[in-house]
Protein backbone atom coordinates (compact mmCIF):
# COMPACT_ATOMS: atom_id res chain seq x y z
CA UNK A 1 0.00 0.00 0.00
CA UNK A 2 1.58 3.04 -1.15
CA UNK A 3 0.50 6.57 1.08
CA UNK A 4 1.17 9.51 -0.44
CA UNK A 5 1.31 13.12 1.98
CA UNK A 6 -0.94 16.29 0.52
CA UNK A 7 -0.78 19.55 1.53
CA UNK A 8 -3.52 20.54 3.79
CA UNK A 9 -4.53 23.40 1.62
CA UNK A 10 -4.37 24.50 -2.25
CA UNK A 11 -3.13 27.92 -1.60
CA UNK A 12 -1.01 29.67 1.49
CA UNK A 13 0.38 33.15 2.04
CA UNK A 14 3.54 33.00 4.23
CA UNK A 15 3.32 35.25 6.93
CA UNK A 16 6.27 37.16 6.12
CA UNK A 17 4.81 38.31 2.41
CA UNK A 18 7.58 37.06 1.04
CA UNK A 19 6.51 36.06 -2.86
CA UNK A 20 5.31 32.63 -2.76
CA UNK A 21 7.24 29.48 -4.53
CA UNK A 22 6.43 25.68 -5.49
CA UNK A 23 7.86 23.25 -2.83
CA UNK A 24 8.25 19.12 -4.09
CA UNK A 25 7.45 16.34 -1.46
CA UNK A 26 8.72 12.87 -2.55
CA UNK A 27 8.59 9.90 0.08
CA UNK A 28 9.55 6.52 -0.42
CA UNK A 29 7.63 3.38 0.83
CA UNK A 30 8.25 0.64 1.25
CA UNK A 31 5.89 -2.72 0.53
CA UNK A 32 5.74 -6.48 1.44
CA UNK A 33 4.83 -7.41 -2.17
CA UNK A 34 4.64 -5.93 -5.48
CA UNK A 35 1.83 -4.52 -6.52
CA UNK A 36 1.13 -2.40 -9.75
CA UNK A 37 2.43 0.88 -9.79
CA UNK A 38 -0.84 3.39 -9.38
CA UNK A 39 0.35 6.83 -11.12
CA UNK A 40 -0.83 10.14 -10.20
CA UNK A 41 -0.98 12.90 -12.58
CA UNK A 42 1.30 15.83 -11.14
CA UNK A 43 1.93 19.14 -11.94
CA UNK A 44 4.64 20.06 -15.12
CA UNK A 45 7.40 21.28 -13.38
CA UNK A 46 10.73 22.32 -15.41
CA UNK A 47 13.22 20.26 -13.88
CA UNK A 48 12.39 16.99 -11.53
CA UNK A 49 14.39 17.31 -8.36
CA UNK A 50 16.78 13.29 -7.79
CA UNK A 51 14.93 11.80 -4.75
CA UNK A 52 17.38 11.38 -1.73
CA UNK A 53 18.65 8.05 -0.79
CA UNK A 54 18.77 6.30 2.54
CA UNK A 55 21.68 6.21 4.07
CA UNK A 56 21.39 2.10 4.19
CA UNK A 57 21.25 0.80 0.94
CA UNK A 58 17.75 -1.08 0.67
CA UNK A 59 16.72 -3.41 -1.78
CA UNK A 60 15.54 -1.92 -5.66
CA UNK A 61 12.31 -0.40 -5.34
CA UNK A 62 10.47 1.45 -7.83
CA UNK A 63 10.75 5.22 -8.01
CA UNK A 64 7.45 6.96 -7.91
CA UNK A 65 6.43 10.09 -9.04
CA UNK A 66 6.81 13.22 -6.68
CA UNK A 67 4.05 15.25 -5.54
CA UNK A 68 4.34 19.16 -5.84
CA UNK A 69 2.65 21.89 -4.64
CA UNK A 70 2.75 25.30 -5.58
CA UNK A 71 1.55 28.19 -3.23
CA UNK A 72 0.87 32.15 -4.84
CA UNK A 73 1.52 35.53 -2.86
CA UNK A 74 -1.61 36.93 -2.04
CA UNK A 75 -1.45 41.36 -0.93
CA UNK A 76 -3.26 42.39 2.18
CA UNK A 77 -6.08 44.52 1.54
CA UNK A 78 -5.36 48.23 1.77
CA UNK A 79 -6.24 50.19 5.08
CA UNK A 80 -9.61 51.87 5.71
CA UNK A 81 -9.44 55.67 4.71
CA UNK A 82 -8.78 58.27 7.98
CA UNK A 83 -11.77 60.33 8.96
CA UNK A 84 -11.13 63.40 10.82
CA UNK A 85 -14.10 64.80 12.28
CA UNK A 86 -15.08 68.40 13.57
CA UNK A 87 -14.16 69.49 16.80
CA UNK A 88 -17.55 70.45 19.17
CA UNK A 89 -17.40 71.93 22.43
CA UNK A 90 -18.05 69.79 25.70
CA UNK A 91 -21.77 72.06 25.86
CA UNK A 92 -22.40 71.06 21.91
CA UNK A 93 -23.85 67.45 22.22
CA UNK A 94 -24.97 67.38 18.53
CA UNK A 95 -23.27 65.80 15.55
CA UNK A 96 -22.82 68.91 13.37
CA UNK A 97 -20.27 71.35 13.74
CA UNK A 98 -20.26 74.67 15.09
CA UNK A 99 -21.26 77.91 12.84
CA UNK A 100 -18.67 80.34 12.34
CA UNK A 101 -18.91 84.04 13.82
CA UNK A 102 -18.49 86.89 10.79
CA UNK A 103 -16.49 89.78 11.47
CA UNK A 104 -17.99 93.29 11.71
CA UNK A 105 -17.49 95.80 9.36
CA UNK A 106 -17.75 99.07 11.71
CA UNK A 107 -14.52 97.87 13.35
CA UNK A 108 -12.71 97.20 10.28
CA UNK A 109 -13.68 100.69 8.96
CA UNK A 110 -12.24 102.31 12.76
CA UNK A 111 -9.03 100.45 12.31
CA UNK A 112 -8.56 101.79 8.48
CA UNK A 113 -9.36 105.54 9.65
CA UNK A 114 -7.04 105.19 12.71
CA UNK A 115 -3.90 103.20 10.88
CA UNK A 116 -4.57 106.38 8.17
CA UNK A 117 -4.21 109.24 10.50
CA UNK A 118 -1.24 107.46 12.28
CA UNK A 119 0.24 107.74 8.94
CA UNK A 120 -0.41 111.16 7.98
CA UNK A 121 1.22 112.10 11.19
CA UNK A 122 4.10 110.06 11.21
CA UNK A 123 4.86 111.70 7.61
CA UNK A 124 4.31 114.96 9.08
CA UNK A 125 6.65 114.90 11.77
CA UNK A 126 9.28 113.12 9.27
CA UNK A 127 8.80 116.02 7.38
CA UNK A 128 9.13 118.35 10.12
CA UNK A 129 12.42 116.76 11.06
CA UNK A 130 13.86 116.31 7.64
CA UNK A 131 12.91 120.25 7.33
CA UNK A 132 14.71 121.35 10.51
CA UNK A 133 17.76 118.98 9.96
CA UNK A 134 18.14 120.58 6.18
CA UNK A 135 17.87 124.32 8.07
CA UNK A 136 20.49 122.32 10.42
CA UNK A 137 23.18 122.20 7.89
CA UNK A 138 22.74 125.51 5.67
CA UNK A 139 23.43 127.32 9.22
CA UNK A 140 26.59 125.37 10.38
CA UNK A 141 29.75 127.60 9.41
CA UNK A 142 31.39 125.46 7.30
CA UNK A 143 29.05 125.24 4.51
CA UNK A 144 30.28 128.89 3.93
CA UNK A 145 33.89 127.82 4.03
CA UNK A 146 32.70 124.72 2.00
CA UNK A 147 31.66 127.15 -0.66
CA UNK A 148 34.29 129.64 -0.77
CA UNK A 149 36.87 127.00 -1.37
CA UNK A 150 34.55 125.51 -4.21
CA UNK A 151 34.40 129.04 -5.96
CA UNK A 152 38.43 129.66 -5.22
CA UNK A 153 40.84 128.58 -7.67
CA UNK A 154 45.05 129.05 -7.86
CA UNK A 155 44.69 132.69 -9.69
CA UNK A 156 42.32 133.79 -7.10
CA UNK A 157 44.46 133.21 -4.01
CA UNK A 158 47.44 134.42 -5.89
CA UNK A 159 45.71 137.96 -6.38
CA UNK A 160 44.54 138.13 -2.82
CA UNK A 161 47.73 137.12 -1.59
CA UNK A 162 49.65 139.79 -3.85
CA UNK A 163 46.85 142.44 -2.73
CA UNK A 164 47.83 141.35 1.29
CA UNK A 165 51.25 142.44 0.22
CA UNK A 166 53.18 139.10 0.20
CA UNK A 167 55.96 139.26 -1.95
CA UNK A 168 55.71 137.42 -5.35
CA UNK A 169 58.83 135.57 -4.77
CA UNK A 170 56.98 133.87 -1.41
CA UNK A 171 53.79 133.27 -2.86
CA UNK A 172 55.60 131.52 -5.96
CA UNK A 173 56.77 128.72 -3.36
CA UNK A 174 52.93 128.26 -1.88
CA UNK A 175 50.75 125.06 -3.41
CA UNK A 176 48.10 127.63 -4.43
CA UNK A 177 46.41 124.55 -5.61
CA UNK A 178 46.51 122.84 -2.35
CA UNK A 179 44.08 124.71 0.16
CA UNK A 180 42.38 123.57 3.20
CA UNK A 181 41.08 124.91 6.30
CA UNK A 182 41.01 124.07 9.56
CA UNK A 183 38.65 125.52 13.07
CA UNK A 184 41.23 127.84 14.76
CA UNK A 185 39.99 126.44 18.24
CA UNK A 186 41.88 129.47 20.02
CA UNK A 187 40.12 132.39 18.22
CA UNK A 188 36.99 129.81 17.54
CA UNK A 189 33.53 131.25 19.34
CA UNK A 190 30.25 130.20 18.49
CA UNK A 191 29.37 134.08 17.77
CA UNK A 192 32.49 134.51 15.52
CA UNK A 193 33.81 131.56 13.74
CA UNK A 194 37.82 131.69 13.34
CA UNK A 195 39.20 129.66 10.37
CA UNK A 196 42.79 128.65 9.31
CA UNK A 197 43.70 128.75 5.47
CA UNK A 198 47.16 127.09 4.65
CA UNK A 199 49.06 126.22 1.41
CA UNK A 200 50.29 123.21 1.33
CA UNK A 201 50.53 122.97 5.19
CA UNK A 202 51.72 126.98 5.60
CA UNK A 203 49.23 128.74 7.10
CA UNK A 204 48.82 132.25 5.20
CA UNK A 205 45.25 133.86 6.83
CA UNK A 206 42.54 133.79 8.66
CA UNK A 207 38.80 134.25 7.95
CA UNK A 208 35.68 135.13 10.33
CA UNK A 209 32.93 134.67 9.64
CA UNK A 210 29.85 136.93 9.90
CA UNK A 211 25.78 136.21 9.85
CA UNK A 212 24.16 136.61 6.63
CA UNK A 213 20.63 135.60 5.81
CA UNK A 214 17.78 134.95 8.43
CA UNK A 215 16.84 130.85 7.95
CA UNK A 216 13.65 129.61 9.60
CA UNK A 217 13.98 128.34 13.34
CA UNK A 218 15.96 131.76 14.55
CA UNK A 219 19.08 130.68 12.90
CA UNK A 220 20.70 132.04 9.91
CA UNK A 221 23.75 131.29 7.36
CA UNK A 222 27.14 132.69 7.10
CA UNK A 223 29.21 134.71 5.19
CA UNK A 224 33.10 135.49 4.94
CA UNK A 225 33.91 138.51 7.01
CA UNK A 226 37.41 139.62 7.68
CA UNK A 227 40.31 138.08 5.86
CA UNK A 228 43.55 138.60 7.24
CA UNK A 229 46.97 137.29 6.98
CA UNK A 230 47.99 135.64 9.72
CA UNK A 231 52.22 137.04 11.74
CA UNK A 232 54.49 134.88 9.70
CA UNK A 233 56.64 135.03 13.00
CA UNK A 234 59.91 135.72 10.80
CA UNK A 235 62.58 136.60 13.38
CA UNK A 236 65.81 138.24 12.58
CA UNK A 237 68.54 138.19 15.54
CA UNK A 238 71.26 140.62 14.83
CA UNK A 239 73.65 142.61 16.75
CA UNK A 240 72.10 145.30 19.08
CA UNK A 241 73.49 148.31 17.02
CA UNK A 242 73.20 146.68 13.45
CA UNK A 243 71.04 148.33 10.94
CA UNK A 244 68.19 145.72 9.95
CA UNK A 245 66.74 147.18 6.27
CA UNK A 246 63.68 145.14 5.05
CA UNK A 247 63.48 145.78 0.91
CA UNK A 248 65.04 149.32 1.11
CA UNK A 249 63.24 149.99 4.51
CA UNK A 250 64.81 150.46 7.66
CA UNK A 251 63.17 148.02 10.22
CA UNK A 252 61.52 150.79 12.76
CA UNK A 253 61.58 149.67 16.66
CA UNK A 254 58.14 148.53 16.32
CA UNK A 255 59.94 145.51 14.59
CA UNK A 256 62.72 145.18 17.41
CA UNK A 257 60.74 143.19 20.11
CA UNK A 258 63.63 141.90 22.78
CA UNK A 259 67.02 143.39 22.73
CA UNK A 260 69.60 140.76 23.75
CA UNK A 261 67.24 138.31 23.54
CA UNK A 262 69.38 135.53 21.67
CA UNK A 263 72.55 135.26 23.65
CA UNK A 264 75.91 134.87 21.62
CA UNK A 265 78.81 132.67 21.84
CA UNK A 266 81.10 134.50 24.66
CA UNK A 267 84.72 134.65 24.26
CA UNK A 268 87.39 134.31 26.33
CA UNK A 269 87.34 138.12 27.52
CA UNK A 270 83.46 138.18 28.03
CA UNK A 271 82.71 134.75 29.45
CA UNK A 272 82.80 136.06 32.94
CA UNK A 273 80.72 139.14 32.69
CA UNK A 274 77.40 139.25 34.44
CA UNK A 275 75.65 141.39 31.47
CA UNK A 276 76.35 140.31 28.49
CA UNK A 277 75.11 141.61 25.49
CA UNK A 278 73.63 138.94 22.96
CA UNK A 279 71.80 139.40 20.02
CA UNK A 280 68.21 142.05 19.47
CA UNK A 281 65.61 139.84 18.10
CA UNK A 282 63.29 141.73 15.55
CA UNK A 283 59.82 140.08 14.48
CA UNK A 284 58.29 140.66 10.73
CA UNK A 285 55.04 140.48 10.50
CA UNK A 286 53.53 139.08 6.64
CA UNK A 287 57.42 138.83 5.60
CA UNK A 288 58.08 135.57 4.53
CA UNK A 289 61.19 134.93 3.20
CA UNK A 290 64.90 136.95 4.43
CA UNK A 291 65.53 137.40 0.38
CA UNK A 292 64.53 141.15 1.34
CA UNK A 293 66.23 141.26 4.16
CA UNK A 294 69.78 143.14 4.98
CA UNK A 295 71.74 143.71 8.13
CA UNK A 296 74.77 145.97 8.17
CA UNK A 297 77.19 147.10 10.94
CA UNK A 298 76.54 150.88 11.98
CA UNK A 299 79.07 151.85 9.43
CA UNK A 300 77.37 150.05 6.26
CA UNK A 301 79.04 147.21 6.46
CA UNK A 302 77.27 143.80 5.33
CA UNK A 303 76.87 141.14 7.96
CA UNK A 304 76.39 137.44 6.45
CA UNK A 305 73.84 135.42 8.15
CA UNK A 306 75.92 132.41 10.23
CA UNK A 307 72.74 129.98 10.02
CA UNK A 308 68.92 129.58 9.57
CA UNK A 309 66.60 127.32 12.08
CA UNK A 310 62.98 127.61 11.10
CA UNK A 311 61.67 131.07 10.14
CA UNK A 312 64.38 132.38 12.49
CA UNK A 313 67.61 134.16 10.74
CA UNK A 314 70.98 134.65 12.75
CA UNK A 315 73.17 137.22 12.01
CA UNK A 316 76.80 136.92 12.85
CA UNK A 317 77.55 139.37 16.01
CA UNK A 318 79.13 142.34 15.62
CA UNK A 319 82.52 141.93 17.10
CA UNK A 320 85.50 144.40 17.48
CA UNK A 321 89.29 144.89 17.76
CA UNK A 322 90.42 146.88 20.07
CA UNK A 323 94.23 148.73 20.74
CA UNK A 324 95.49 148.88 24.04
CA UNK A 325 98.58 150.89 24.97
CA UNK A 326 100.25 150.69 28.09
CA UNK A 327 103.44 150.48 29.96
CA UNK A 328 105.55 146.98 29.98
CA UNK A 329 105.87 146.91 33.38
CA UNK A 330 101.92 147.35 34.18
CA UNK A 331 100.10 144.22 34.24
CA UNK A 332 96.74 144.99 31.95
CA UNK A 333 93.71 143.03 32.07
CA UNK A 334 90.60 143.27 30.09
CA UNK A 335 87.21 142.26 32.18
CA UNK A 336 89.44 140.98 34.79
CA UNK A 337 91.46 138.82 32.61
CA UNK A 338 95.64 140.01 32.18
CA UNK A 339 96.51 140.03 28.84
CA UNK A 340 98.97 137.57 27.41
CA UNK A 341 100.80 136.49 24.12
CA UNK A 342 98.37 133.76 24.39
CA UNK A 343 95.08 136.01 23.86
CA UNK A 344 96.50 139.13 22.37
CA UNK A 345 98.78 140.09 19.69
CA UNK A 346 101.62 142.32 21.33
CA UNK A 347 104.02 144.60 20.28
CA UNK A 348 107.14 146.11 22.09
CA UNK A 349 108.75 149.03 21.58
CA UNK A 350 111.54 150.25 24.28
CA UNK A 351 111.78 153.32 25.82
CA UNK A 352 115.09 155.30 24.04
CA UNK A 353 115.59 157.07 27.72
CA UNK A 354 116.62 153.09 29.02
CA UNK A 355 118.31 152.18 25.89
CA UNK A 356 122.00 150.63 26.90
CA UNK A 357 120.96 150.23 30.59
CA UNK A 358 120.19 146.55 30.37
CA UNK A 359 123.21 145.34 32.86
CA UNK A 360 121.64 148.20 35.51
CA UNK A 361 118.11 147.54 34.99
CA UNK A 362 116.13 144.62 35.80
CA UNK A 363 113.56 145.13 32.82
CA UNK A 364 113.81 147.94 30.33
CA UNK A 365 110.74 149.95 30.28
CA UNK A 366 108.70 150.16 26.97
CA UNK A 367 105.44 150.79 26.13
CA UNK A 368 103.57 147.68 24.99
CA UNK A 369 100.71 147.87 22.53
CA UNK A 370 97.90 144.78 22.46
CA UNK A 371 95.16 144.00 19.76
CA UNK A 372 92.57 142.08 20.75
CA UNK A 373 89.97 140.59 18.60
CA UNK A 374 86.30 139.10 18.75
CA UNK A 375 84.88 141.20 21.51
CA UNK A 376 81.07 141.78 20.72
CA UNK A 377 80.83 143.90 24.29
CA UNK A 378 83.13 147.16 24.63
CA UNK A 379 85.56 145.79 27.39
CA UNK A 380 86.56 146.81 30.82
CA UNK A 381 90.29 147.64 30.46
CA UNK A 382 92.98 148.39 33.61
CA UNK A 383 96.21 148.53 34.19
CA UNK A 384 97.86 148.48 37.19
CA UNK A 385 101.81 147.51 38.54
CA UNK A 386 102.99 144.50 40.33
CA UNK A 387 102.17 145.80 43.70
CA UNK A 388 99.24 147.05 43.06
CA UNK A 389 99.33 150.35 42.32
CA UNK A 390 96.81 151.32 39.66
CA UNK A 391 97.47 153.51 37.03
CA UNK A 392 95.36 156.58 36.23
CA UNK A 393 92.42 155.82 33.76
CA UNK A 394 93.22 155.72 29.89
CA UNK A 395 92.60 157.98 27.15
CA UNK A 396 90.01 156.08 25.69
CA UNK A 397 88.98 156.87 22.12
CA UNK A 398 86.53 154.69 19.83
CA UNK A 399 88.81 151.65 19.72
CA UNK A 400 91.69 152.43 21.61
CA UNK A 401 93.34 152.24 25.13
CA UNK A 402 96.14 154.53 25.92
CA UNK A 403 97.44 154.38 29.56
CA UNK A 404 100.57 156.65 30.28
CA UNK A 405 102.92 156.90 32.75
CA UNK A 406 101.31 159.22 35.01
CA UNK A 407 103.59 161.12 37.92
CA UNK A 408 102.74 159.53 41.28
CA UNK A 409 102.87 162.12 43.58
CA UNK A 410 102.59 160.05 46.57
CA UNK A 411 105.87 158.79 45.64
CA UNK A 412 107.10 162.05 44.36
CA UNK A 413 106.19 163.92 48.20
CA UNK A 414 107.34 160.73 49.98
CA UNK A 415 111.21 160.87 48.25
CA UNK A 416 111.50 164.63 47.16
CA UNK A 417 113.87 165.24 49.58
CA UNK A 418 116.34 162.82 48.53
CA UNK A 419 115.97 163.28 45.26
CA UNK A 420 116.84 167.32 45.71
CA UNK A 421 119.67 166.00 47.89
CA UNK A 422 121.27 164.02 44.92
CA UNK A 423 120.37 166.78 42.50
CA UNK A 424 122.44 169.44 44.59
CA UNK A 425 125.23 166.88 45.11
CA UNK A 426 124.85 166.60 41.11
CA UNK A 427 125.04 170.62 40.76
CA UNK A 428 128.12 170.89 43.33
CA UNK A 429 130.54 168.53 41.19
CA UNK A 430 129.25 170.28 37.66
CA UNK A 431 130.26 173.97 39.34
CA UNK A 432 132.88 172.36 40.83
CA UNK A 433 131.77 173.91 44.10
CA UNK A 434 134.25 175.64 46.59
CA UNK A 435 137.14 174.68 44.06
CA UNK A 436 136.82 170.98 45.29
CA UNK A 437 136.38 169.16 42.24
CA UNK A 438 137.28 165.45 44.00
CA UNK A 439 135.76 165.91 47.38
CA UNK A 440 132.50 167.08 45.52
CA UNK A 441 133.37 164.07 42.83
CA UNK A 442 133.28 161.80 45.85
CA UNK A 443 130.05 163.01 47.31
CA UNK A 444 128.05 162.94 44.22
CA UNK A 445 129.43 159.37 43.38
CA UNK A 446 127.57 158.19 46.94
CA UNK A 447 124.21 158.72 45.23
CA UNK A 448 125.22 156.34 42.11
CA UNK A 449 125.24 153.32 41.18
CA UNK A 450 128.95 151.64 41.17
CA UNK A 451 130.27 151.30 37.41
CA UNK A 452 126.81 152.26 36.22
CA UNK A 453 126.46 154.64 33.21
CA UNK A 454 126.64 157.63 35.73
CA UNK A 455 129.61 156.54 37.36
CA UNK A 456 131.77 156.43 34.67
CA UNK A 457 130.73 159.58 32.97
CA UNK A 458 131.21 161.75 36.05
CA UNK A 459 134.81 160.12 36.63
CA UNK A 460 135.14 161.12 32.93
CA UNK A 461 134.39 164.81 33.21
CA UNK A 462 136.46 166.01 35.81
CA UNK A 463 138.81 167.38 33.29
CA UNK A 464 135.97 169.24 31.70
CA UNK A 465 134.81 171.00 34.74
CA UNK A 466 137.99 172.87 35.28
CA UNK A 467 136.27 175.10 32.59
CA UNK A 468 133.75 176.22 35.42
CA UNK A 469 136.18 176.99 38.10
CA UNK A 470 135.21 180.40 39.35
CA UNK A 471 131.95 180.57 38.52
CA UNK A 472 128.87 180.68 41.09
CA UNK A 473 127.25 177.67 41.15
CA UNK A 474 124.59 179.14 43.07
CA UNK A 475 121.05 178.62 41.65
CA UNK A 476 118.60 181.02 40.90
CA UNK A 477 115.50 178.79 40.78
CA UNK A 478 115.44 174.84 41.03
CA UNK A 479 111.88 172.67 40.77
CA UNK A 480 111.54 169.16 41.25
CA UNK A 481 108.93 168.02 38.17
CA UNK A 482 107.44 164.70 37.07
CA UNK A 483 108.56 161.80 39.15
CA UNK A 484 106.98 158.48 37.30
CA UNK A 485 107.28 154.88 38.20
CA UNK A 486 108.61 152.04 36.01
CA UNK A 487 107.71 149.32 38.21
CA UNK A 488 108.95 148.78 41.57
CA UNK A 489 112.70 149.46 41.13
CA UNK A 490 112.85 152.17 39.03
CA UNK A 491 111.42 155.28 38.58
CA UNK A 492 112.40 158.42 36.97
CA UNK A 493 113.01 162.25 38.39
CA UNK A 494 112.86 165.22 36.30
CA UNK A 495 114.68 168.35 37.21
CA UNK A 496 114.37 171.91 36.28
CA UNK A 497 116.45 174.60 37.47
CA UNK A 498 118.05 178.21 36.07
CA UNK A 499 121.62 179.81 37.47
CA UNK A 500 123.16 182.50 36.92
CA UNK A 501 126.72 183.09 36.30
CA UNK A 502 129.50 185.30 37.14
CA UNK A 503 129.10 187.37 34.15
CA UNK A 504 125.32 188.26 34.79
CA UNK A 505 124.10 185.24 31.93
CA UNK A 506 121.47 183.10 32.91
CA UNK A 507 120.57 179.69 31.67
CA UNK A 508 117.51 177.53 32.12
CA UNK A 509 117.85 173.61 31.97
CA UNK A 510 116.33 170.66 32.60
CA UNK A 511 117.83 167.27 34.19
CA UNK A 512 115.96 163.43 34.01
CA UNK A 513 117.67 161.00 36.73
CA UNK A 514 116.99 157.63 36.05
CA UNK A 515 116.89 155.90 39.88
CA UNK A 516 116.91 152.08 40.60
CA UNK A 517 116.35 150.23 44.18
CA UNK A 518 120.41 149.19 44.47
CA UNK A 519 120.82 147.65 47.36
CA UNK A 520 117.99 148.42 49.53
CA UNK A 521 118.19 152.43 48.44
CA UNK A 522 117.36 154.16 45.44
CA UNK A 523 120.62 155.05 43.38
CA UNK A 524 120.95 157.20 40.15
CA UNK A 525 121.91 154.77 36.53
CA UNK A 526 121.93 157.49 34.07
CA UNK A 527 121.51 161.23 34.18
CA UNK A 528 120.01 162.61 30.86
CA UNK A 529 119.88 166.29 29.83
CA UNK A 530 116.82 167.75 27.70
CA UNK A 531 118.84 171.21 26.81
CA UNK A 532 121.91 171.53 24.68
CA UNK A 533 123.91 173.11 27.25
CA UNK A 534 125.30 170.01 29.28
CA UNK A 535 125.45 168.14 26.03
CA UNK A 536 128.88 166.18 26.79
CA UNK A 537 128.93 167.50 30.24
CA UNK A 538 126.86 164.89 32.13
Amino acid sequence: MKLFGSSSGGRHSPRSGAPARQEELSVPVPVSEPEPAVTIPQPASPAPSAIPQAVASPPPAEEHPEVRVSFERIEPPPPPPVVQTAAFSSDDASDYPAPVRKKSHRFLAGYLIFLSLMIVLVAGLLALLWFRMDVYERSRPYRAMDSWMEQSDSRYWHDMLRGMGVEESYVSTLALDDVEYYKKLDAYTDEAPVYGIRFGKKTMMTATLKPGRALPFDSHVWEIGDVELVPSGLTVYAPENAVLTVYGKVAGPECLVQKDAQPVEAGPFEAQLDSFPGLSKFVLNWIFTNEGLAVTDPDGTPLDMAYSKGNAYYYSPLTYGYVIDAPSEAIVSVNGIPLTEENAEISSVPLEDFAGLEGSVSAIPADLTYVIEGLVARPTVEAAYADGTTLAPPEVTEDRWTFSRVPDEAFKTEHEAYIMQVFDAYIAFLGNRGGDMYGNLYNYQQYLVPGSEAFDRAARSLDSLYWFQGRDTALESSQLGEVLRYGADTFTAELSFTRRGTDGTEDSNTLLFIYVNYNGAWRVVRVMNKTSFLEGIT
